[in-house]
C-alpha cells in the first residue's frame, strides 16, 4: 500500500509541477492541457496520497527507511530543478542518458530490494543483486519506449537518449535483448512454476508492446498499455498467490 500511495504522489506531482513552474505555451501537448483541465483534483489526489504514505511510511523497519528516505531525495531531484547547468536550473532527468538509469534503479530497489528489506528473512547479498538485476533489465526494456515517444522533444532540448543516439529501431533490439536478458533470473530461481508462468506471460506481453513502439503512438499506448506491463505482472503474481493459498 506504501508503494501505490507514494508511486501515486509522485507521479500526480510530476504532472502538476511544470503547470504551476512553466508557461503553458511550452507545453501544448494534450497530457499536458488535460492536466492544466484537472489541476485541482490533481493536487488534492497528490497530498492526499503524499499523507497517506506517510502513515503507511510508518509501519516499515528502520533499514527500508533509511532507503526510501534516500530515494525520496533521489526523486525530488529527478523532477524538481535543483542543478544550475549552463545558467539554466535543471532536473536530473535532463541529464543525457541519465534519466532512463534513473528510472530503472529507483524502481528496482522498490519492487524488488525493499520487499527483501522488509521481510523478516535475511536473504543473501546474492539473492539482492539477483532480484535488482533482474527487475533494472525489465524496467529499461520498458523505459526505452518512452524514451521513443519523447525522441522529437528530447532532440530539441539537446537531452541525448539511447534512441535519439542510436535510432529507434536498435532501441528497440536493446530493450527486447534487456527483457530476454531478465528472464532467466526468473526462470531458474526457485520460485513456484506458477509465478514463473505470470512472468513469463507478463513479458511476453511486453515483448509485443515493444517490438510495436513507434514515435507515432499515441499518449494511450505508453500511459495505459506500456504502464499495464508491470500492472499486469503485479496482478497475475496476486491471482496466483490466492490460487496456491
Amino acid at each position: 500500500m506504501f508503494v501505490f500511495l507514494a508511486t501515486l504522489s509522485n507521479y500526480t506531482f510530476h504532472r502538476i509541477f511544470p503547470v504551476y513552474y512553466h508557461n503553458y505555451k511550452t507545453h501544448p501537448s494534450p497530457l499536458f492541457k488535460w492536466t492544466i483541465q484537472h489541476l485541482n483534483f490533481l493536487t488534492v489526489l497528490f497530498l492526499s496520497s503524499l499523507l497517506l504514505s506517510v502513515f503507511f511510511f510508518l509501519d516499515v523497519n528502520f533499514t527500508v527507511k533509511i532507503v526510501l528516505f534516500a530515494l525520496a531525495l533521489l526523486t525530488m531531484a529527478y523532477s524538481l530543478p535543483l542543478f544550475k547547468w549552463k545558467n539554466k536550473l535543471i532536473r536530473l532527468r535532463d541529464f543525457s542518458y541519465l534519466k532512463i538509469i534513473l528510472i530503472a534503479t529507483t524502481w528496482a530497489i522498490v519492487c524488488g530490494n525493499l520487499v527483501l528489506l522488509n521481510d523478516e528473512t535475511n536473504y543473501s547479498v546474492k539473492q539482492h543483486v539477483a532480484v535488482f538485476i533482474e527487475k533494472f533489465l525489465f524496467l529499461i526494456a520498458i523505459t526505452i519506449p518512452f524514451d521513443i515517444r519523447d525522441f522529437e522533444q528530447d532532440k530539441i532540448e539537446a537531452v541525448k537518449t539511447i534512441p535519439n543516439t542510436l535510432g529507434i529501431q536498435q532501441s528497440i533490439s536493446i530493450a527486447i535483448f534487456c527483457l530476454i536478458g531478465s528472464l532467466p533470473m526468473v526462470l531458474f530461481s526457485n520460485a513456484n512454476c506458477y509465478y514463473k508462468l505470470a512472468y513469463f506471460t507478463s513479458y511476453l506481453y511486453t515483448c509485443f508492446l515493444i517490438i510495436a513502439t513507434t514515435n507515432k503512438k499515441s499518449e494511450m499506448f505508453y500511459l495505459f498499455y506500456l504502464d499495464a506491463a508491470f500492472i499486469l505482472l503485479g496482478v497475475l503474481m496476486f491471482i496466483v498467490y490466492l490460487v496456491l493459498s
